[in-house]
């Protein structure tokens, strides 16, 4: 990022601003297809300084939570780090490249026959840089983009269509994994009428009142964009500690306010890194608010004001222990 603005180069590596060895760069891309309740996430992780990286690939439906029950888990840790750069990365069976920089992406995986992805990614809008995900005065950077999602997954035997929304997100800083991490929640959602939302709530979660610190995220109503300036989040009813029934409230700074009730549709129970677990749910959100003219987002016909998405709700390992074990303080927002 130069002067806080995102540009072509941040598709790249970074170079390392010192040689602290939790120097960590990301870079995640999501779909959630509503036809089957079917999510994929993939993540690359990488940690330069010390020479490795790590790769999770993810493809579940309402018929698995646990790594081991949904439809296609893949997690290495400790693979050397890729000699290509990361527009045109090639790690473990993932090809990645940047196809139009910041703006369009190819992503191919093959793991012989168990899984097979072919998916090109179109991006709605420019990213959006923001800092909420980072401790105060860290140096490096973050942005989120949402994407337009076409292509074909072939699980086995079952070959899948894929045309539906997805989301980026590109990180580069001091990322510590023998420390305790804030807990966040990220929700976001598309329609096919274009309008979106990304909503980034950090210290959201075990029952504070307040964000430790503002949110982040973005707006866009009838091909206006603008930032969020408040977001409240809430899980109205869980099943089994993981999302069920959420509610939010967003307020742009033009003015423009979008209410929310989300339904969870799948969940994976995600361990993203030794000090972070969250839950990922495929999540339907019905919207209404000033300017909201979004349609049924299981059909091309626009008919009300629903969006696909997902809600990730992210813990600190020992705050995750805690909630499971029936600690009251450690109870979610």
């Amino acid at each position: 990022m130069s002067g806080g603005r995102i540009t072509e180069v941040d598709d790249s590596f970074h170079p390392p601003v010192d040689d602290d060895p939790y120097w960590t760069e990301t870079c995640f891309f999501c779909f959630d297809q509503p036809d089957r309740d079917l999510s994929l996430v993939v993540y690359p992780l990488f940690r330069p300084n010390q020479g490795v990286c790590s790769l999770a690939v993810h493809l579940w439906d309402a018929s698995g939570i646990a790594p081991w029950e949904i439809r296609y888990s893949r997690f290495l840790w400790h693979l050397p780090m890729p000699t290509t750069d990361l527009t045109r990365l090639r790690l473990e069976g993932l090809r990645l490249t940047a196809v139009q920089p910041l703006r369009r992406y190819h992503l191919e995986y093959v793991d012989g026959d168990r899984l097979r992805l072919d998916l090109e990614c179109d991006a709605l809008r420019e990213p959006v840089g923001s800092t909420t995900q980072m401790r105060g005065g860290a140096a490096g950077g973050h942005y989120d983009q949402a994407l337009r999602v076409r292509g074909e997954v072939v699980l086995g035997g079952d070959r899948i269509a894929v045309d539906t929304f997805g989301h980026r997100d590109r990180s580069w800083y001091h990322r510590p994994d023998n420390r305790p991490r804030p807990s966040a929640s990220v929700s976001f959602g598309a329609a096919w009428n274009g309008d979106h939302f990304l909503a980034v709530r950090p210290g959201a979660l075990l029952g504070m009142t307040a964000p430790t610190r503002p949110p982040s995220g973005y707006l866009v109503l009838n091909g206006r964009a603008q930032a969020l300036i408040d977001v409240a989040r809430r899980v109205t009813s869980r099943i089994g500690g993981r999302p069920d029934k959420l509610e939010l409230e967003l307020a742009d700074d033009a003015g423009r306010t979008l209410r929310l009730h989300g339904t969870a549709r799948n969940c994976l129970a995600f361990h993203t890194s030794p000090p972070v677990f969250a839950w990922f749910s495929q999540t339907r959100w019905t919207g209404t608010g000033s300017d909201c003219t979004s349609g049924d987002c299981t059909s091309g016909d626009c008919t009300g004001g629903d969006f696909i998405g997902q809600d990730q709700e992210a813990f600190g390992m020992d705050q995750i222990a805690r909630f499971i074990a029936g600690d009251p303080s450690a109870t979610p927002a």
